[in-house]
């Protein structure tokens, strides 16, 4: 068989990469809030001398909130300080599951602060979508409490 006629070589085995940003980034932001979450209740107890009944799932979320919403917050200026950089961004992913566990606030403070993502419009119709869902849902609660309590 000629040279020019020869079969191509065989194409490398395809590896999978565990190590994608949305798992490190979302991995990284979930230990940020759970820290938080915690350094906040630590607060609470020592500083304050206050026990939070953590049987109380409306404290829980409380706490949760607490944790969530600031580290929103510095990932939106983090991934600001990214791009102008030119670094490896923060996926998008990773922001909008900020906000859909519950940092919404902090991620709305952190989209106007550091003025980072308000123009792009897919983006803002997904973020607003979930601010929608959690408004709608917030609502439920309080109609099921108000008819049963």
């Amino acid at each position: 068989m000629s040279r020019r006629h020869a079969p191509p070589p065989p194409a490398p085995p395809r590896t999978v990469n565990r190590w994608r940003p949305e798992y490190v980034y979302g991995v990284f932001a979930v230990v940020i809030a759970v820290t938080a979450t915690l350094a906040f209740y630590l607060l609470l107890v020592r500083g304050l001398h206050r026990q939070p009944d953590l049987t109380n799932v409306w404290q829980l979320l409380g706490l949760w909130l607490v944790g969530v919403n600031p580290t929103a917050f510095v990932f939106y200026g983090f991934d600001k300080a990214r791009a102008r950089g030119g670094a490896g961004r923060v996926p998008e992913k990773v922001l909008h599951g900020l906000a859909l566990a519950g940092g919404s606030f902090g991620a709305y403070l952190g989209m106007h602060a550091f003025r980072h993502k308000t123009v792009k419009g897919p983006f803002r119709a997904f973020f607003w979508l979930i601010v929608l869902v959690q408004a709608v849902l917030i609502g439920l609660i309080l109609f099921v409490l108000y008819r049963h309590g």
